[in-house]
């Protein structure tokens, strides 16, 4: 995440709105300097955000979360500097939790908070080492805390990363770079719910190296490189990628990449154990579906290809293609084993098994049309259209039959974007969004159209108002499964800085 510098934040600054689903929220910022090499600024935030809609009227999951902190940059001697940043955060989010007992009633719904907190610090030391060398040395640690009715964490995690660029020849630039990162999380949960071990510490160890070459000047780069990771689930990665880009003419460009992807095993995958009631079964015999740790879970594997055209026909548009073809091996899949009978924990019940497996292979493919057109001074426009399509298939002695076709159908086919900024004069704004989202097969989530609009109006240098309006097109519509929706919403919003 790349953050304004403490020296572009000067001053001050105040914000604040409300409204319908944007119940309230409000923001300040300070900035100064000390001196003539300090420049520093404070800021803090709070939102309240209203539960989405719900048929059953059950407004549940309402939102909010107030965060504070701190950025401050030294200029140093030799051109270098130094950073210190710090955040806080803390807020609740409602949860309906579905938690599964081994006695009597066996399932129980409950509604509750969940305690969201955490803060951060770092630090980064960066400049020049000789006359084409530059070099970053960053240190950072992060704090988080979740509590949740079924389950709570709290996680420690350090990072420290190295970064060299320089310029080993004319037409040759390179960077490369290393890092470690160590995490440890401590969960506590319901019996249903268990992580094996309940602490666990992560090692992560990187490095990256990157080599640009310039074959025709101004004209012909190729770009390659690979990042090396070694984590404590699947040992050694390596995922390299190169690039092509040529420049035709000062208004036509093409370029092309092949890269290697992979992601890795986590403790869902290795630790977790879920069990959920099946309430088909019978009270004499209850029975659970259980979800077990795969010790044995691979990497799943991606090879993405893509190549783009970018052209820009008049001097107000520019217009991209871009087509793409990714490949995948050893996706995730759900593998069904033989039911048993168990005691422990009393009484007898049947558990349905289900394991982590990579059975799923396949591949996807789609393009993307993206254009910015400025048809005057005081208005731009700016439009795209992807497809996707995804086909996957699974082993021969797969026994999943189920995450195949509902991987396939909860990605739209096709997506649209159509924005439009307007500045009028006696310092007004207009802003318009369209989107299109076509359906979702698995999910029974039908294509959608909708809109935000935005009027913004700066009386002065110094203050600025503005009202909006989100998702008016119908009063609520779902985007995903799960009896969530999204609803229409209007806020207002005002804003002071000098």
């Amino acid at each position: 995440i790349i953050t304004k510098e403490a020296k572009d934040t000067q001053g001050t600054l105040i914000t604040m709105g409300g409204g319908g689903e944007e119940q309230g929220f409000a923001g300040f910022r300070y900035g100064a300097k000390i001196g003539e090499d300090v420049f520093y600024r404070v800021y803090g935030k709070f939102f309240n955000r209203a539960a989405a809609f719900h048929a059953d009227g059950d407004n549940f999951d309402a939102w909010r979360m107030g965060q504070t902190g701190f950025r401050a940059d030294w200029s140093l001697p030799n051109d270098r500097t130094l950073t210190m940043r710090a955040d806080w955060y803390r807020g609740s989010s409602g949860q309906k939790t579905n938690i599964t007992s081994y006695t009597a009633p066996y399932s129980q719904l409950v509604e509750d908070d969940a305690e969201l907190a955490g803060g951060d610090v770092l630090g980064r030391w960066e400049g020049p080492l000789g006359a084409s060398s530059d070099f970053q040395l960053q240190l950072y640690y992060d704090r988080t805390h979740r509590a949740e009715p079924s389950f709570r964490e709290n996680r420690d995690t350090f990072d420290l990363y190295f970064q060299q660029h320089f310029r080993p020849a004319h037409r040759q630039e390179m960077t490369w770079g290393t890092g470690y990162r160590v995490s440890s999380g401590d969960v506590q949960s319901v019996p249903t719910l268990q992580f094996t071990p309940n602490r666990r510490t992560d090692n992560l160890f990187s490095g990256f190296v990157q080599d640009e070459f310039e074959l025709i000047s101004d004209r012909l780069y190729l770009i390659g490189g690979s990042n090396f990771e070694h984590n404590g689930y699947s040992g050694w990665e390596a995922q390299p990628s190169g690039r092509l880009l040529w420049t035709l003419s000062p208004w036509q460009t093409i370029r092309a990449s092949v890269a290697r992807a992979v992601r890795t095993p986590s403790r869902v995958e290795e630790d977790l154990g879920l069990s959920t009631f099946l309430t088909m079964a019978t009270p004499e015999l209850p029975a659970f579906l259980r979800l077990v740790p795969n010790e044995q879970f691979q990497p799943e594997k991606l090879h993405a290809y893509e190549i783009g055209y970018r052209v820009r026909p008049i001097s107000r548009l520019f217009v991209t293609v871009s087509t793409f073809f990714n490949d995948y091996d050893d996706l995730v899949s759900n593998e069904v084993k033989n039911p048993f009978l168990e005691t422990d924990p009393a009484p007898l019940h049947i558990v349905l098994p289900l394991s982590w497996g990579n059975s799923l292979q396949g591949h996807s493919h789609g393009a993307e049309l993206v254009a910015d057109w400025r048809p005057a001074n005081w208005w731009r426009l700016n439009g795209s259209y992807s497809y996707l399509r995804i086909n996957l298939r699974r082993d021969s002695n797969s026994k999943d039959f189920s995450t195949e076709r509902s991987v396939e159908g909860s990605s739209p086919r096709h997506q649209a974007i159509l924005q439009s900024s307007i500045n009028l004069r006696a310092a007004w704004e207009l802003d318009w969004t369209l989107r299109y989202v076509s359906e979702l097969p698995s999910q029974k989530i039908a294509a959608y159209a909708t809109s935000d609009v935005r009027i913004g109006w700066r009386p002065n240098g110094h203050v600025e108002l503005s009202l909006v309006g989100q998702n008016l097109h119908d009063s609520h519509h779902p985007e995903f499964a799960g009896g969530v929706e999204v609803q229409r919403s209007t806020y207002g919003n005002a804003l002071w800085h000098w």
